[in-house]
């Protein structure tokens, strides 16, 4: 399988001298086209850095990291900054809307500039993600209007509106109910099933068992690795309860 990411030896550290912290310590691993992949590990394991790193929202201190063949760090901030909104989607633990604009508007901001000659196209392909997510009808709320949960069911709307290659979500479900919770996971999975690349960060187990490969992580390093295939979720989940007791998650 092609891979959509490198990452070569890695590392990434806050602070200089005495007060020099390591985030990542020679990480080494790769995510192929159309795979399912979270990452878990301890607080404080390097799980969001690594993401931050790799996805280029954030800068290494040594190592490569490769998108499609191209070098991150050998691109200026502007080039790298195209990659992230043309090719890349975000979804994090807590959905930022701007609490002037409707859900809609929310929704098509980040892609308008690109598609401002056909806003009429871009509304309908946001209104048929909307539906497709079972949030239709709540276009024209304030966002202060809707729950948690149908708050990130719009931001997962927003973040895959430009057909992104690969969706990145750090902690996506972790101030969700656990209803909530099982819905946008379904929905991940119904995304993977239809090619995209998915990477999340989870301290869930659950959310882990419905991804295709775990890398677990500890003191920077990735310490282990599980992978999947027909495996139901209860032997996804227990494989993944069982290796990360030694965690001390």
């Amino acid at each position: 399988m092609e891979n959509i990411i490198e990452a070569n030896n890695i590392v990434k550290y806050y602070g200089e001298g005495e007060n020099k912290t390591v985030a990542l310590d020679g990480v080494n691993m790769n995510i192929t086209k159309g795979e399912f992949l979270t990452i878990m590990g301890p607080s404080g394991s390097g799980k969001s850095t690594l993401l931050f790193s790799i996805s280029g929202m954030d800068d290494i201190s040594s190592g490569e990291v490769l998108f499609n063949g191209s070098n991150l760090s050998k691109l200026n901030e502007e080039e790298v900054a195209d990659i992230r909104r043309l090719q890349m989607g975000f979804v994090f633990q807590e959905a930022t809307m701007l609490k002037n604009l409707d859900v809609l508007d929310n929704i098509i901001l980040p892609s308008y500039d690109e598609n401002r000659k056909n806003k009429v196209k871009l509304i309908s392909s946001a209104k048929h993600l909307m539906d497709s997510v079972g949030i239709s009808g709540l276009e024209n709320r304030n966002i202060k209007d809707v729950s948690g949960g149908q708050l990130q069911r719009a931001s997962i709307c927003r973040a895959i509106l430009h057909e992104p290659e690969i969706l990145f979500g750090d902690e996506p479900t972790g101030a969700l109910n656990s209803k909530n919770s099982e819905e946008i996971m379904n929905l991940f999975q119904e995304l993977n099933d239809n090619g995209m690349t998915i990477m999340l960060v989870t301290h869930d187990s659950k959310v882990a068992a419905k991804s295709n490969r775990v890398l677990m992580m500890k003191d920077g390093k990735v310490e282990g690795e599980l992978q999947f295939q027909n495996e139901s979720f209860d032997e996804r989940l227990e494989k993944i309860t069982n290796r990360m007791m030694g965690f001390g998650i």
